[in-house]
């Protein structure tokens, strides 16, 4: 019991930077991960995204800083992931952008798994702003850094989990939880893959 007690307080401090990133980017990551496949370097991306301001920012540092987080993103897709990604539907780009956010924010991914897919399973489909608000109080056990966010800085995080919830397909504008359904090509794609969409999209595991 003292064992798992302090593995526990000793958790690494949740990233929250995707705040800064403010969407989803399904239809931008098409664009980095061409760039990528063609260079084979995530700095030439961010340099050409920068450069282009593919993003549409009215500032160079908006620009970056968002293009920074979309490729560290990215950067957790293999290579049969990012192969797949540019010819494939909308939707399943959609979930793949989704899983990148999960393989590399685990705010996200303890959210989507301890709160998403655990009301998804009991058939308790409505998702509440109460539900992120009482997801982040219980963390602050294991995450003390959580203390220290301001009030208005968690509500912006709020404000984006959901809008990047609503961009991937799987929580409507009523903020009711929706069955998201991988291809089968996808799901095959890699036992990785098959894996993450069982973790962290809603009806994957059907």
């Amino acid at each position: 019991m003292s064992g798992l007690a302090f593995s526990k307080s000793v958790k690494k401090d949740y990233r929250l930077s995707f705040g800064a990133g403010g969407s989803l980017y399904v239809i931008e990551s098409k664009i980095f991960i061409n760039i990528f496949l063609d260079s084979g370097d995530w700095s030439k991306v961010l340099d050409e995204i920068t450069k282009n301001n593919v993003l549409q920012f009215n500032s160079d540092l908006t620009t970056n800083r968002r293009a920074r987080e979309l490729c560290l993103r990215l950067k957790s897709l293999s290579s049969e992931e990012l192969s797949f990604y540019p010819d494939a539907d909308f939707q399943d780009q959609s979930i793949l952008s989704w899983i990148t956010l999960c393989r590399t924010y685990e705010f996200i991914r303890d959210f989507t798994s301890k709160v998403v897919l655990e009301a998804f399973s009991k058939y308790r489909l409505e998702l509440t702003y109460a539900d992120y608000d009482f997801f982040f109080e219980d963390e602050k056990q294991w995450h003390p850094e959580l203390e220290q966010i301001a009030e208005i800085t968690r509500k912006k995080l709020r404000q984006v989990l959901f809008k990047m919830m609503k961009e991937a397909g799987f929580l409507s504008s009523e903020n009711k939880i929706n069955i998201l359904l991988p291809s089968s090509h996808l799901r095959n794609l890699s036992q990785s893959t098959q894996r993450d969409i069982i973790s962290f999209i809603p009806g994957g595991d059907t």
